[in-house]
């Protein structure tokens, strides 16, 4: 049971981090006390975890057209070819760089802040996202010649290597961005209390608090709702057959409702690579 002060990032980071229930010492069920160190009693705290995916596209163009565009320039064995292709190669690793941001509901801070590529690969390698230093290397160097020196790119094969390196990243990312963004999670933390053990049955009484996680990409916006609930649950021996129900009124707390880009980025940051750490 959280406290009565408003829900933030920060309690859905503490309980994602310590796994233990924010319940209190002791519960009132039935008209009975149970202490969680009390004699006879036993508490065992299970967690549960749900993450849902939404497959939308993130622009209207994607990484996967642009390379395309940049194989095609290729085969002109041209000046323009070799400059459309280097460009269209730049574009397809920037384009998938901003996907993966928007999979982790992570594009606002980006555009707040006017992060450059760099900085952005640096960001996607904090969520486990591997940026190779080739990648910056060849790609930086050969656009900075191009774009601010006017130089053509002359070497037909050096060409074919950035667009095959740009290749080799954004099928190396696809598994990043093929499941959509993330759209929702839920978090279950259930403290059980052994309240009576016969040779028949095993009686247990639990807590459960329900948290849950909406994130709207178009608005920016993400909507935390905390519920709680008493339950009961028996055991039966020997084949451990689980009967569980509720008792007593689902409380469901008031929904908060925060704007990710008023959020501390370490902390969402920190969310989301709890949550995905949770899914594996």
């Amino acid at each position: 049971m959280t406290t009565n002060s408003a829900l933030n990032l920060r309690d859905i980071i503490n309980i994602l981090k310590r796994e233990t229930s924010p319940g209190e010492s002791h519960k009132h069920v039935e008209g009975k006390v149970l202490l969680e160190n009390g004699e006879g009693v036993v508490r065992k705290d299970d967690f549960t975890y749900s993450l849902n995916w939404q497959n939308v596209p993130f622009y209207e163009m994607d990484a996967h057209e642009l390379l395309s565009f940049a194989k095609q320039d290729l085969e002109e064995d041209s000046d323009r070819g070799r400059v459309n292709a280097l460009t269209n190669a730049k574009r397809a690793i920037e384009c998938r760089v901003d996907e993966c941001l928007k999979s982790l509901n992570f594009q606002r801070f980006s555009s707040q802040h006017g992060w450059h590529m760099p900085y952005k690969m640096q960001v996607l390698q904090t969520f486990g996202i591997l940026t190779p230093s080739i990648l910056k290397r060849r790609i930086t160097s050969k656009r900075n010649l191009l774009e601010h020196e006017y130089v053509r790119p002359k070497n037909q094969e050096e060409v074919r290597d950035i667009v095959e390196i740009a290749e080799l990243f954004i099928e190396a990312t696809n598994k990043h961005i093929m499941k959509g963004y993330l759209s929702s999670a839920t978090i279950t933390c259930t403290a059980w209390f052994e309240e009576l053990k016969t040779e028949k049955v095993t009686r247990y009484y639990g807590f459960r608090d329900k948290y849950e996680l909406d994130f709207d990409l178009d608005n920016e916006m993400l909507k935390l709702t905390h519920s709680e609930c008493e339950l009961v649950q028996e055991v039966t021996p020997p084949t451990m057959s689980i009967r569980e129900q509720r008792i007593g009124q689902l409380h469901k707390k008031e929904v908060i409702t925060l704007n990710i880009r008023d959020s501390e980025m370490d902390d969402f940051r920190e969310l989301i690579i709890l949550l995905k750490q949770k899914e594996q």
